[in-house]
């Protein structure tokens, strides 16, 4: 469902919701259900001929069931996923004159996944999995000149620091997912030695855009 709608000339406002499901009736053992929701605000304002500013602010959530067995054809442990993500956006767009055009966007986006699990005979009771979260940090500046009628110089500059960690233990960077496990560490499963994906990088860009 999307709904648009103009308050004023210069600002108009957005909304959108979407709504996934999937149900597995006759599955005994494996993927039960899923259902997926996403919700988005945004905005957008021309606060001048020369300046416009974009805003939007959203959620996605994702809940799963799963049913596990240790012997065929009788499900006796259960999973329960929820993951949930927040992201928030600005954008800036300014128009020097005819020639030089400057923006920048910034996003910044939280997740928080659970895993929940039950079992009808667990002894003992079963321990349950730390809660992961993730948050991106993604800031883009950049410059288009053009130089002549069909030739556009174009600078950028990108910074984007991504970050992965067990909640309330998010300056140790754990990750239960992969901390510990080497390609050989399950028997007869060979694993890629994945490390913690946490980074921070830094990029800058220069291209020239012809038009024939």
């Amino acid at each position: 469902m999307d709904i648009a709608y103009q308050p004023a000339e210069r600002l108009s406002l957005g909304a959108t919701y979407e709504v996934s499901e999937d149900d597995y009736d006759a599955t005994r053992v494996g993927l039960t259900d899923a259902r997926d929701t996403v919700a988005t605000l945004d905005a957008s304002y021309q606060a001048s001929e020369d300046l416009d500013l974009h805003a939007f602010v959203g959620r996605e959530t994702y809940e799963s069931h799963q049913a596990g067995s240790r012997v065929p054809d009788s499900a006796d442990w259960f999973v329960t996923n929820n993951d949930t993500v927040d992201s928030v956006g600005l954008r800036l767009l300014w128009r020097r004159n005819t020639r030089l055009e400057l923006g920048t966007d910034y996003t910044f986006s939280q997740s928080t996944g659970e895993v929940s699990m039950q079992s009808d005979n667990a002894l003992p009771a079963l321990k349950q999995f730390p809660d992961l979260e993730s948050r991106l940090h993604s800031l883009r500046i950049y410059a288009d000149y053009k130089w002549r009628k069909d030739t556009t110089v174009k600078l950028s500059y990108q910074y984007e620091k991504y970050e992965r960690y067990e909640r309330y233990e998010r300056y140790d960077e754990d990750d239960w997912t992969i901390d510990g496990l080497g390609p050989s560490s399950i028997p007869e499963v060979l694993l890629l030695g994945e490390q913690n994906p946490s980074y921070s990088q830094h990029v800058v860009g220069v291209s020239l855009a012809i038009r024939f």
